[in-house]
């Protein structure tokens, strides 16, 4: 027997779209516009934003993702 039990419910704003993060790869999946119910995975993080640059930007300023500077040292010396 399948139980589906209810995580969260969040408001479908018109013209946005659903992306998905998976945490332990680092894949961004773009889910589409469409969706009722998600399946929740393990593991990974769902946001609605206009496209993957933004979605980046949410994770961003929510602190599940960080940006690491490269060493300038290394791309002079090649």
């Amino acid at each position: 027997m399948d139980v589906h039990k209810l995580v969260a419910k969040k408001r479908r704003v018109p013209g946005l779209r659903l992306f998905k993060l998976d945490t332990k790869t680092g894949m961004v999946t773009d889910l589409g516009l469409d969706r009722c119910l998600v399946d929740i995975e393990p593991g990974c993080v769902y946001r609605q934003a206009l496209n993957r640059k933004n979605f980046v930007k949410i994770l961003l300023r929510e602190g599940i993702i960080s940006v690491t500077p490269k060493d300038k040292t290394d791309e002079q010396s090649k």
